[in-house]
Protein backbone atom coordinates (compact mmCIF):
# COMPACT_ATOMS: atom_id res chain seq x y z
CA UNK A 1 0.00 0.00 0.00
CA UNK A 2 1.18 3.44 -0.68
CA UNK A 3 -0.51 6.89 -0.07
CA UNK A 4 0.24 10.39 -1.22
CA UNK A 5 3.45 11.57 -2.62
CA UNK A 6 4.55 13.93 -4.72
CA UNK A 7 4.37 13.60 -8.81
CA UNK A 8 6.83 16.60 -9.50
CA UNK A 9 4.33 19.11 -9.60
CA UNK A 10 1.88 18.37 -7.04
CA UNK A 11 1.14 16.45 -3.59
CA UNK A 12 -0.90 13.20 -4.28
CA UNK A 13 -3.82 12.22 -2.10
CA UNK A 14 -4.36 8.49 -3.87
CA UNK A 15 -4.63 5.24 -2.22
CA UNK A 16 -2.47 2.73 -3.98
CA UNK A 17 -2.25 -1.12 -3.85
CA UNK A 18 0.02 -3.57 -5.17
CA UNK A 19 -1.48 -6.53 -6.74
CA UNK A 20 1.29 -9.23 -7.29
CA UNK A 21 -0.54 -11.37 -9.89
CA UNK A 22 -1.07 -8.61 -12.22
CA UNK A 23 1.85 -6.74 -11.30
CA UNK A 24 0.49 -3.73 -10.97
CA UNK A 25 -0.83 -0.88 -8.79
CA UNK A 26 -4.16 -0.26 -8.44
CA UNK A 27 -6.14 2.40 -6.89
CA UNK A 28 -8.50 1.79 -4.11
CA UNK A 29 -11.65 3.54 -3.81
CA UNK A 30 -11.95 3.92 0.09
CA UNK A 31 -14.63 5.10 1.88
CA UNK A 32 -14.44 7.52 4.56
CA UNK A 33 -12.76 10.54 4.79
CA UNK A 34 -9.47 10.65 3.20
CA UNK A 35 -6.48 12.57 4.27
CA UNK A 36 -5.78 15.62 2.76
CA UNK A 37 -3.28 15.29 -0.10
CA UNK A 38 0.16 15.41 1.42
CA UNK A 39 3.83 13.98 0.81
CA UNK A 40 7.32 13.50 3.15
CA UNK A 41 4.70 11.78 5.92
CA UNK A 42 5.19 8.35 7.19
CA UNK A 43 2.87 5.33 7.30
CA UNK A 44 3.53 2.61 9.40
CA UNK A 45 1.66 -1.25 9.04
CA UNK A 46 -0.43 -2.35 12.70
CA UNK A 47 -2.66 -5.19 13.05
CA UNK A 48 -4.90 -5.12 10.08
CA UNK A 49 -5.07 -1.21 9.33
CA UNK A 50 -2.02 1.37 7.98
CA UNK A 51 -1.38 4.46 9.93
CA UNK A 52 -0.31 7.77 8.42
CA UNK A 53 0.87 10.91 10.27
CA UNK A 54 2.59 14.28 9.31
CA UNK A 55 3.47 15.72 6.21
CA UNK A 56 3.17 18.53 4.19
CA UNK A 57 1.15 19.53 1.29
CA UNK A 58 2.55 21.68 -1.82
CA UNK A 59 1.84 25.16 0.15
CA UNK A 60 4.35 23.39 2.79
CA UNK A 61 1.22 23.40 5.32
CA UNK A 62 2.35 20.79 8.07
CA UNK A 63 -0.59 17.93 9.01
CA UNK A 64 -0.48 17.50 12.55
CA UNK A 65 -2.86 14.71 11.98
CA UNK A 66 -3.01 10.55 12.21
CA UNK A 67 -5.40 9.06 9.98
CA UNK A 68 -5.79 5.13 9.77
CA UNK A 69 -6.56 2.96 6.93
CA UNK A 70 -8.35 -0.29 8.14
CA UNK A 71 -7.53 -3.02 5.32
CA UNK A 72 -10.51 -4.81 6.33
CA UNK A 73 -13.21 -2.55 6.09
CA UNK A 74 -11.43 -0.87 3.30
CA UNK A 75 -12.04 2.86 5.23
CA UNK A 76 -9.72 5.64 6.29
CA UNK A 77 -10.90 7.10 9.29
CA UNK A 78 -9.42 9.95 11.44
CA UNK A 79 -7.74 8.92 15.09
CA UNK A 80 -7.96 11.29 17.91
CA UNK A 81 -5.29 11.20 20.31
CA UNK A 82 -5.70 12.12 24.11
CA UNK A 83 -2.76 13.42 26.20
CA UNK A 84 0.35 15.58 24.71
CA UNK A 85 0.14 15.98 20.53
CA UNK A 86 3.23 15.81 18.49
CA UNK A 87 3.23 18.99 16.62
CA UNK A 88 3.05 19.00 12.93
CA UNK A 89 6.13 17.54 11.03
CA UNK A 90 7.77 16.18 8.55
CA UNK A 91 11.01 14.51 7.55
CA UNK A 92 10.37 12.45 10.68
CA UNK A 93 10.72 8.49 11.33
CA UNK A 94 8.03 5.76 12.67
CA UNK A 95 8.38 2.93 13.52
CA UNK A 96 5.35 0.21 15.60
CA UNK A 97 6.59 -2.24 18.44
CA UNK A 98 4.00 -3.84 20.48
CA UNK A 99 1.54 -2.15 19.05
CA UNK A 100 2.79 1.40 20.12
CA UNK A 101 3.41 3.88 16.91
CA UNK A 102 6.71 5.99 18.12
CA UNK A 103 7.45 9.14 16.29
CA UNK A 104 11.19 10.30 16.19
CA UNK A 105 12.31 13.90 15.51
CA UNK A 106 11.65 15.54 12.47
CA UNK A 107 11.14 18.66 11.04
CA UNK A 108 8.46 21.54 12.02
CA UNK A 109 10.09 25.31 11.28
CA UNK A 110 13.12 23.86 13.20
CA UNK A 111 15.61 20.05 13.92
CA UNK A 112 13.43 18.46 16.43
CA UNK A 113 14.72 15.76 18.77
CA UNK A 114 11.98 13.98 20.38
CA UNK A 115 10.06 11.17 20.45
CA UNK A 116 6.07 10.44 20.86
CA UNK A 117 4.18 7.02 21.71
CA UNK A 118 0.79 6.52 20.63
CA UNK A 119 -1.18 2.99 20.92
CA UNK A 120 -2.16 1.87 17.89
CA UNK A 121 -3.77 -1.81 18.77
CA UNK A 122 -3.89 -3.25 22.02
CA UNK A 123 -2.27 -6.61 22.69
CA UNK A 124 -5.46 -8.56 22.19
CA UNK A 125 -6.18 -6.58 19.06
CA UNK A 126 -3.56 -7.51 17.29
CA UNK A 127 -3.99 -11.53 18.68
CA UNK A 128 -7.18 -11.40 17.10
CA UNK A 129 -5.67 -10.03 14.00
CA UNK A 130 -3.24 -12.11 13.84
CA UNK A 131 -5.44 -15.39 14.37
CA UNK A 132 -7.73 -14.27 11.36
CA UNK A 133 -4.74 -13.93 9.09
CA UNK A 134 -3.68 -17.42 10.20
CA UNK A 135 -6.97 -18.78 9.36
CA UNK A 136 -6.97 -16.71 5.80
CA UNK A 137 -3.86 -17.72 4.79
CA UNK A 138 -4.41 -21.51 5.87
CA UNK A 139 -7.52 -22.10 3.78
CA UNK A 140 -6.68 -19.60 0.29
CA UNK A 141 -2.83 -20.14 0.77
CA UNK A 142 -2.64 -16.03 0.22
CA UNK A 143 -0.09 -14.18 1.57
CA UNK A 144 0.08 -10.51 3.06
CA UNK A 145 2.26 -7.94 1.59
CA UNK A 146 2.72 -4.38 2.65
CA UNK A 147 4.35 -1.72 0.95
CA UNK A 148 5.81 1.73 1.20
CA UNK A 149 6.12 4.11 4.61
CA UNK A 150 9.02 3.86 7.12
CA UNK A 151 8.73 0.08 8.07
CA UNK A 152 8.01 -0.75 11.17
CA UNK A 153 6.02 -4.19 12.33
CA UNK A 154 3.10 -5.19 15.09
CA UNK A 155 4.53 -7.65 17.55
CA UNK A 156 1.79 -9.43 19.39
CA UNK A 157 3.44 -7.81 22.80
CA UNK A 158 1.53 -4.78 24.14
CA UNK A 159 -0.53 -2.51 26.16
CA UNK A 160 -4.04 -3.01 27.69
CA UNK A 161 -4.64 0.95 27.07
CA UNK A 162 -7.46 2.68 25.03
CA UNK A 163 -6.62 2.95 21.11
CA UNK A 164 -5.35 6.44 20.78
CA UNK A 165 -3.69 7.14 23.99
CA UNK A 166 -0.23 8.96 24.06
CA UNK A 167 2.72 9.83 25.35
CA UNK A 168 5.57 11.94 24.93
CA UNK A 169 8.26 9.26 25.72
CA UNK A 170 10.96 11.92 26.27
CA UNK A 171 14.51 11.62 25.40
CA UNK A 172 15.08 8.30 26.49
CA UNK A 173 15.10 4.87 24.63
CA UNK A 174 11.83 3.38 23.70
CA UNK A 175 10.55 0.64 26.47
Amino acid sequence: YVFGGWDGHDTLQELLEYNINSNMWLPIHANGTTPRARYRHTAVVCGDAMFTFGGVDKTQYRFPDLHEYNFVHRQWSKVNTTSVQPSARTFHKTVVHEGYMYILGGFDGRRLNDIYRILLRSRAELQRTANRLENQQGTTGSNALALGGVGGHGDLGGSTSAVGDQDQAGGGAPP
